[in-house]
Formats: C-alpha cells, structure tokens, sequence
C-alpha cells in the first residue's frame, strides 16, 4: 500500500507556495533535499507509512520522518513528525542532479538509501509538495520540489527499491518562536520488534 503524505503540486505552484511560506515565517531555513516514502506492514492490513526528508540546511543537516498509521479500511491516524539533526558524515545531496546518499538508523534498522535521476520515459519529472503539521498549535512545516528519482533502500542488508525526488527545500518550525514544540526526536520513533521497513 502506497499512502503519499504528501498532495504533488505543479513545479509552479510549489514554487510560489515556498516563497510565500519563507516570507512569512521567520524560523525557516533552506536548503536541499532528499525525500522517499518508506511502509511498515504492522499486521492485519494496518501499515506505519513514513516520509523521509534528509536536507542539508544552513543550520546543519536534518533527517524529518513524518508517520501515519494507516488501518485496512483506508482511515488513517495524525500525522506525527520527528525530526533530528545528523552528522553531516551521513547526508550527501549533489547540487545540481538527483543524487544523493543517506545512512541513517530508524528504531534500531540500520538504512542505506541512493537516489539517483530517473531514466527513460520519467526522466527529467518535476516533483514537488508540502507537509504542515500543526500539533497543539505548535506547526511544523516543510516543502520542496525537484527531480524525480529512483531510491533503492537497504534495511539492514535487504534491499528494495522506491521513487522519491531531490530539490530545493524549506524547513520551519513555530518551536523558535512558540519555545515548544510538535516535533519530536526521532529516537522517539519507535517500531514494533518484528516490524519490518519497506519500500512503498
């Protein structure tokens, strides 16, 4: 099951959106970005969809996880953010194509994550979207848009293989100026033992 988090928009309209949304908050800050979507069946035909968004920003390098569960009737819970800074050892986004390399670990699973261009007939694909999240009035936001790209993903020695996209991005979070905040550490991203991480 393939859940976006995310609602595509046209390169555009992304566009116009990002500007608007730097304007006007403050706490934002910009970078580039690499973004997939992972599944974590949980039984049942319930399943964990995570978004992961890797950016190299001005104020140093961010792995944000959003997740959602999501049960076999299609009704899924709020949108729960986590968000950590990572070494920038872990992140490389090339500047100008869809590339990038991640190394991260997610609830204990050990990820390695590629992009790279897309190639035939979905090569050059503009993608693009936005999150907001708004937990006690404390909202957190990010959008970006870009190349479309092919991720392959290795969990702890299985591989899969997704699409996602590389681009310009904008992170903000009201906890800069609210002095709490929605977002949590991503340490506090718990799965279940069995659970396994998968493509899309």
């Amino acid at each position: 099951m393939r859940r976006s988090l995310v609602a595509l928009t046209a390169a555009a309209a992304t566009a116009a959106t990002m500007s608007a949304v730097h304007a006007a908050a403050p706490p934002a800050d910009t970078g580039r970005v690499a973004e997939t979507q992972l599944t974590v069946p949980l039984g049942h035909g319930t399943v964990l969809s995570l978004e992961l968004r890797a950016a190299t920003l001005s104020g140093g390098d961010v792995l944000r996880v959003v997740a959602s569960r999501c049960d076999a009737d299609g009704s899924c819970d709020e949108l729960t953010p986590y968000q950590s800074a990572i070494p920038a050892s872990a992140l490389s986004i090339d500047p100008n194509t869809a590339t990038a390399t991640l190394t991260t670990t997610i609830s204990g699973r050990h990820l390695l994550l590629k992009w790279r261009p897309q190639t035939g007939t979905d090569q050059g694909e503009t993608v693009g979207g936005d999150l907001e999240v708004d937990n006690a009035n404390n909202t957190s936001t990010d959008e970006y848009q870009g190349d479309g790209a092919v991720v392959t993903v290795d969990v702890d020695g299985v591989v899969c293989t997704t699409g996602g996209g590389v681009g310009e991005s904008v992170f903000a979070d009201s906890s800069t100026v609210t002095g709490e905040s929605g977002v949590q550490e991503l340490s506090a991203l718990q799965l279940p033992d069995a659970a396994s991480i998968t493509c899309s």
